[in-house]
């Protein structure tokens, strides 16, 4: 899911959502989504070391991406 926090709501097929229901979701993303909220990007020991050079001005595409170039 790329999250450490579950969310409060489990959405069904055809089920009519509130506004209570949208804005505690809201609510969730906002409270959660912190560095110590997201998933690990070294979930192997492989991708741990995983690193990509930013020679040449490879520029990143996601944070994943991001974070090799730290490495």
């Amino acid at each position: 899911m790329g999250a450490t926090w579950s969310f409060t709501k489990i959405f069904v097929s055809g089920e009519i959502l509130t506004a209570a229901q949208l804005n505690q979701l809201q609510t969730d993303i906002t409270n959660n989504f912190t560095p110590s909220g997201m998933d690990d990007y070294s979930s192997t020991l492989a991708e741990m070391k995983t690193k990509t050079s930013p020679a040449g001005g490879s520029q990143p595409t996601d944070l994943s991406g991001e974070l090799e170039r730290i490495r």
